[in-house]
């Protein structure tokens, strides 16, 4: 069980249905810079299915392991995958795909050595970055961080990071965006067209309406790698073991408690309300899943919970999230 919010609006990476995007006048504007073009494009493949482009992914390892959306999952169903690289066409499989993000990894079907793959960026800046989308580079602009999600086959609580691009025909899922250092800062798992679209200005990203799409942020892709190259395939991501749901007047409340989770495990019982996290009063979902998401497994989430006019505050280990599915 993991983690699951009652936040009130939010915005699902995975449930949004992926759009065929139509072109607009003027195309797709040039990248930032040669350089960083020369630098990303070794970096980036596109996955095909039985030949056609389904989606991109980004080497992540020098063998060849690559991360996309797994967005892309129900289309190769089935069929013969490639990778279309700078340095030719290999032979590929899924390995496994991590339920708190929606992020696919993808590898060589035949060992390889010294592929030359990406960094993940620390954080997710503002501003210009750059796109690799299968018809080729274009600019994208990341005009919101944080954004609140609920993403993947969890359904955990995890924030977006919004991304504008020039609109174009292209399927947008797995396309990876970097920023001028050409370090990876977003995996794009889904798209927004029409008014929602319209209402985003992004004038560094060209003359045509954008099209608005989300990915997680830096962190979860830091934290999805670690697990997804661990030979034991160890989670990174954060779990104490207990859903809840916010009420009316931002009051939240405990909706369930894992059995032998780490929450269980110290007491925390279904119906008591969550009135701080660390040394912070909640005031809403939001302030416990934001709270959740910052901690790393092996640290304690610090919970101050009332119930029938007593109030404890309780220490809980804060333990890796069950293993993504393979």
């Amino acid at each position: 069980m993991r983690e699951q919010t009652g936040l009130p609006s939010v915005v699902s990476a995975l449930a949004v249905a992926l759009l065929g995007i139509s072109a607009q006048q003027g195309g797709v504007v040039p990248p930032l810079s040669e350089g960083l073009l020369s630098y990303v494009s070794p970096r980036v493949a596109t996955l095909l299915a039985d030949g056609q482009p389904v989606g991109q992914t980004v080497f992540v390892a020098p063998d060849g392991a690559a991360l996309t959306s797994a967005d892309v999952l129900p289309v190769v169903d089935g069929k013969v995958l490639t990778l279309r690289a700078a340095g030719g066409t290999l032979a590929a499989r899924f390995e496994r795909v991590d339920a708190v993000t929606g992020l696919a990894l993808l590898r060589p079907s035949s060992p390889l050595t010294g592929v030359p793959y990406t960094l993940v960026a620390p954080s997710v800046p503002l501003g210009v970055g750059l796109a690799m989308l299968p018809s080729g580079p274009a600019r994208a602009s990341v005009t919101q961080v944080n954004v609140p999600g609920i993403v993947g086959d969890a359904r955990t609580y995890i924030p977006l990071t919004e991304v504008c691009l020039e609109g174009t025909q292209d399927t947008i899922s797995g396309t990876p965006v970097f920023d001028t250092q050409g370090r990876l800062i977003a995996i794009l798992s889904s798209s927004l067209n029409g008014a929602a679209s319209a209402e985003r200005a992004a004038p560094a990203v060209g003359p045509s309406q954008p099209v608005v799409a989300f990915s997680v942020t830096s962190l979860s892709i830091r934290r999805t790698l670690a697990g997804m190259l661990d030979p034991k395939g160890a989670s990174r991501h954060p779990y104490v073991g207990i859903r809840y749901a916010e009420q009316d007047g931002g009051r939240v409340i405990i909706t369930e408690v894992s059995p032998g989770g780490p929450a269980a495990s110290v007491g925390l019982k279904p119906g008591e309300r969550i009135v701080r996290v660390g040394v912070t009063s909640v005031r809403s979902a939001l302030d416990v899943a934001t709270y959740l998401y910052l901690l790393e497994p092996g640290s304690m989430a610090v919970l101050t919970l009332e119930q029938a006019g007593i109030t404890r505050t309780v220490m809980v280990p804060v333990v890796p999230t069950p293993s993504a599915k393979p």
